[in-house]
C-alpha cells in the first residue's frame, strides 16, 4: 500500500492544512479509502439508479391525510424517480428507492451526487404533529395511544424547531403559514425527518433490527448535515471560500485524487507540498469545515474539539471593532455603526452555529450507540437466524459504529471475530481488515485493544451459530 499517515500525525497534518492550507507530500488518508464500504446484501444486484432532477420537472408526490392529526400532505414517490434496470431486471416491478451514493463512508453513510435527490424520501414526517413513518406505512391506522404520544410528545418540539428555523420570522406568522411552508417533505431537514422517524420507530416497538437501521440512518443524516455548508449565512459564505481557496489552488497541480468530505482535489506523491495563504475571517471558519472532514473519517472527538475552538473565537469581542479579524468580513459600503451591528451579528450566528454542531455530533454518537445496542438485541432473539449474509453485515457495522463512538476495543473485537467466518478475498472481508488495520493505526500505543475480550461474547457465539447453521443447512 506504500507510507501512509498514522492519525496522530494525520491530524497533525490535517490542522495545520487549514491554518496554513498545507497538503503533505504523501496522500491523506491513504488507508481510509483504499477499500469500498460493503453494501447491504443483495442490493448490488438491482442496478437501479436515480433519475436527475434536471430529468423531471417536479418530485411526484400523492396527497394523504396524517393519520394522527389528519393534516393534507405531499407524500413523495421516490420510486417513480428511480431508473429501470437494464438486461434480466428489466422485467422487475416497482424499483425500491434509495438514495444516491455518489460517495459512501466507510459505514455506508451515502451522499449524493449533483442534481439528485438529496434527502430520505422514502421516510415521511407529517409538518403538523410531527408524525413520521416509512412512505409505504405512513398511511396506516394508528394506535389511539401513540397518537396521544405523537401530540404530546412530538408536536411541541417540532414547533419549536419550525420557528427557530425562520428566525425572526417564525414568531410572525400563523399555523397555517407555518404549516403551508414547511408542506414539501424537501424543506424538512433529514435530521429532523430521522430523528422522529427513530423515536416514532421506538414508540411501536418495532423489531430491534428495523429501529437499528433507522437510529444509524439518523446518525448518517446529522452526519451528511456536519460535513455541509452551515444554515446560517455568514458562517456558510466564509467556509464556500475556504473551499474555494483550496480547489483553486489545489486545482493547479498535476496529478490529483479527491479528499472525500471536501471534495478537494489532493496531490499525489510526487507533488511538493503547496501552501495557500487564507484570509484572517476564512482562517476563522475553516475548522468548521474540518470538522465535518474529521467526523466523516470517524474521528469525532477530534471533530468537537476543532468546533469548540472556533465557538471560543467566535465567541471573542475586542475593543475597537478595527481590531476584529472578522472586520473585512462586513461590508465596507456600509457607515461603521451599521458594519459593527454586521460584525456583532456574523459573530452571534456563527457561535449558536457551531454549539448546534457540537450537540449534533453528540447526538449522531448516541444514535450510533442506539443502533449497536439494538443490532446485539436482534442477533440475540433471532432476528438474523438463517440469514449470515445480512448477520455478517450488521456485524461489520456494529464494529465500525464502535470505532466511530471511540470504542477501540470492542470496535477490534467485534471485528476480529468477523474477520474469521468471511472471506478474506470478498468485498466484507476486504473492509475488516480495512477497518482493522485503521484501528491499529488510531490506536497507536494509547489503548489496550485486548480490554474488551469477554465482552459481547454471547453475541459473538450467536454469529457462529448462524454461520454453522448455514453450512449444515446448504452442506457448504
Amino acid at each position: 500500500m506504500g507510507k501512509t499517515l498514522g492519525f496522530s500525525r494525520f491530524r497533525a497534518i490535517v490542522s495545520a492544512l487549514f491554518l496554513l492550507v498545507r497538503f503533505a507530500s504523501v496522500p491523506i488518508s491513504a488507508l481510509e479509502y483504499s477499500v469500498r464500504p460493503p453494501s447491504w446484501p443483495g442490493e448490488a444486484a438491482i442496478q437501479a439508479s436515480q433519475r436527475g432532477l434536471d430529468e423531471i420537472e417536479a418530485i411526484p408526490t400523492r396527497l394523504a391525510a396524517c393519520p394522527v392529526c389528519a393534516f393534507r400532505l405531499q407524500i413523495p414517490e421516490p420510486d417513480r424517480l428511480m431508473r429501470r434496470p437494464t438486461g434480466d431486471g428489466a422485467a422487475a416491478g416497482s424499483i425500491p428507492w434509495r438514495m444516491d451514493a455518489a460517495e459512501r463512508d466507510a459505514d455506508g453513510c451515502p451522499y449524493p451526487g449533483p442534481g439528485r435527490l438529496a434527502f430520505q424520501a422514502d421516510v415521511v414526517l407529517c409538518p403538523s404533529c410531527g408524525y413520521a413513518r416509512a412512505a409505504d406505512r405512513f398511511e396506516e391506522r394508528t394506535p389511539p395511544e401513540l397518537s396521544v404520544w405523537t401530540l404530546e410528545t412530538l408536536r411541541p418540539a417540532l414547533r419549536v424547531f419550525q420557528r427557530e428555523f425562520l428566525g425572526a420570522r417564525g414568531a410572525e406568522i400563523s399555523e397555517t403559514e407555518l404549516m403551508a411552508f414547511f408542506g414539501r417533505q424537501e424543506y424538512l431537514p433529514d435530521a429532523l425527518r430521522l430523528e422522529h422517524a427513530r423515536a416514532t420507530s421506538e414508540a411501536f416497538s418495532e423489531p430491534y433490527l428495523v429501529r437499528a437501521r433507522i437510529a444509524w440512518l439518523a446518525a448518517w443524516a446529522i452526519r451528511r448535515e456536519l460535513a455541509g455548508p452551515p444554515r446560517g449565512e455568514s458562517l456558510r459564505r466564509l467556509t464556500e471560500k475556504v473551499r474555494e481557496t483550496v480547489r483553486r489552488a489545489i486545482g493547479k497541480t498535476g496529478k490529483t485524487g479527491k479528499l472525500a468530505a471536501l471534495d478537494f482535489p489532493l496531490p499525489g506523491a510526487d507533488v511538493a507540498v503547496r501552501r495557500v495563504s487564507l484570509p484572517f475571517p476564512e482562517r476563522l471558519a475553516a475548522p468548521v469545515v474540518l470538522a465535518g472532514l474529521l467526523n466523516r473519517l470517524g474521528l469525532r472527538a477530534e471533530a468537537v474539539a476543532e468546533l469548540a475552538s472556533a465557538a471560543g473565537v467566535f465567541a471573542e469581542r475586542f475593543v475597537r471593532p478595527e481590531q476584529d479579524p472578522l472586520w473585512t468580513a462586513t461590508a465596507v459600503t456600509n457607515r461603521n455603526t451599521r458594519r459593527r451591528e454586521e460584525l456583532e451579528a456574523i459573530r452571534r450566528e456563527a457561535e449558536k452555529e457551531i454549539l448546534t454542531r457540537i450537540d449534533m455530533a453528540r447526538r449522531e454518537g448516541e444514535y450510533l450507540e442506539q443502533a449497536i445496542e439494538l443490532i446485539r438485541q436482534g442477533f440475540l432473539v433471532g432476528e438474523c437466524d438463517g440469514d449470515w449474509e445480512t448477520a455478517d453485515f450488521l456485524a461489520y457495522l456494529a464494529g465500525e459504529f464502535l470505532r466511530r463512538i471511540g470504542n477501540l476495543p470492542l470496535a477490534a473485537e467485534w471485528l476480529k471475530n468477523l474477520a474469521v467466518l468471511v472471506s478474506h478475498d470478498s468485498v466484507l472481508g476486504q473492509a475488516v481488515e480495512n477497518r482493522l488495520e485503521i484501528i491499529r493505526e488510531q490506536a497507536g500505543e494509547r489503548i489496550n485493544l485486548l480490554a474488551a475480550l469477554g465482552q459481547d461474547g454471547d453475541v459473538f457465539m450467536k454469529l457462529r451459530e448462524i454461520h454453522s447453521s448455514d453450512v449444515e443447512a446448504t452442506g457448504k
